[in-house]
């Protein structure tokens, strides 16, 4: 199935609870932390979702909760991403992100190439590095 991923920030209040069992609202990028508490605050969801290109959905597929996140951390999850929807059959084609300065420098660990002829911008699968991504 062909799909599309987009990636984007948003903002969320900046909380702490007790849901019963643990205090929730710090960073969480889906590993096990010992003590939480030690984390800062999130204050914003980086927010991954598929858009089919041959059906009429749209899914969000993974979260993070996050308090800032440099360009290699969001290259990595990105990729993680990317292999998780391989694995169950998705094929993604291309990315869409906005422009902010964590993007661009995620899109320069990705290796994603640019050339001066060619206005579009693509780095390998990590699954088929013959099909390209196609960021946008």
């Amino acid at each position: 199935m062909l799909c599309t991923m987009m990636v984007d920030e948003v903002a969320i209040c900046k909380q702490v609870d007790w849901d019963g069992h643990k205090y929730v609202g710090y960073v969480n990028l889906g590993v096990p932390v010992e003590d939480s508490r030690r984390l800062p605050v999130a204050k914003e969801a980086l927010v991954m979702m598929t858009v089919s290109l041959t059906e009429h959905w749209k899914v969000p597929v993974a979260y993070f909760l996050i308090d800032g996140l440099p360009g290699q951390e969001r290259a990595n999850l990105v990729l993680l991403c990317l292999s998780k929807l391989h694995s169950a059959g998705i094929t993604i084609v291309s990315l869409t992100f906005d422009g902010s300065s964590a993007n661009c420098a995620m899109a320069v660990h990705l290796r994603a190439r640019h050339h001066a002829n060619d206005p579009s911008c693509s780095f390998p699968h990590p699954e088929n590095p013959s099909q390209n991504v196609h960021i946008f």
